[in-house]
Parts: C-alpha cells; sequence; structure tokens
C-alpha cells in the first residue's frame, strides 16, 4: 500500500518532467518570477510547487499562447539561496508560498 502511495505521489512528477523541461534560475530571477504569484488571472498562473532536495520549484503556466499550444514551464533554484524572509514564508506555510499538492515542502 506504501509503495502505491508513493508511485501516486511521484507519477504526477514524472509527467511533469516528462512535458517540460525544467529551467535553473537564480535566487533573484526565481523571486522575480514568483510575483506572478499575487496576480489572478483566468488564462495564466504561477504556482510554487515545494521545496524538494534543497531545491525550490515554480511553475508557470498559459493556457492562451501565442502559438495556440498551452505552455507550462517549471523552475527551480537553490533554497538556500533564496532570501531569509522567503525562505522563512515557505518554512511556514504563508501566503503566497504554500506548496501545491502533492509536491509538498521538505
Amino acid at each position: 500500500m506504501k509503495s502505491l502511495f508513493k508511485l501516486l505521489i511521484f507519477l504526477p512528477i514524472l509527467g511533469l518532467i516528462g512535458c517540460n523541461e525544467i529551467e535553473y534560475l537564480d535566487a533573484a530571477a526565481f523571486v522575480v518570477k514568483a510575483e506572478g504569484m499575487n496576480e489572478i488571472n483566468s488564462a495564466s498562473w504561477t504556482s510554487f510547487l515545494g521545496v524538494k532536495d534543497g531545491k525550490a520549484y515554480l511553475e508557470t503556466g498559459s493556457l492562451i499562447p501565442l502559438s495556440g499550444n498551452p505552455k507550462v514551464e517549471t523552475f527551480w533554484t537553490e533554497f538556500e539561496d533564496l532570501p531569509f524572509a522567503i525562505r522563512e514564508m515557505i518554512i511556514y506555510r504563508r501566503i503566497p508560498w504554500i506548496a501545491r499538492e502533492p509536491y509538498g515542502n521538505d
């Protein structure tokens, strides 16, 4: 049962990795990209995915891109390189730095 649970948790991650590349951003660029979490928009989104193995993950997406195909991008940065205030918001699950399920925070 525990193996099935782990499979169900990591299957979406594997699908995500297969669908788009995960791009590294330095901490400053990651924070700028994350500012999109404060915007409300029905055609695009920015979500904090969580922290895994010392890396923080962020996803951006657009339902109506110019190419006609939905676009989803995933970004990562080293958790320790983020500003202290943001690391603290992630650790204490403060809005908007609440990890999207099922990723969670390590």
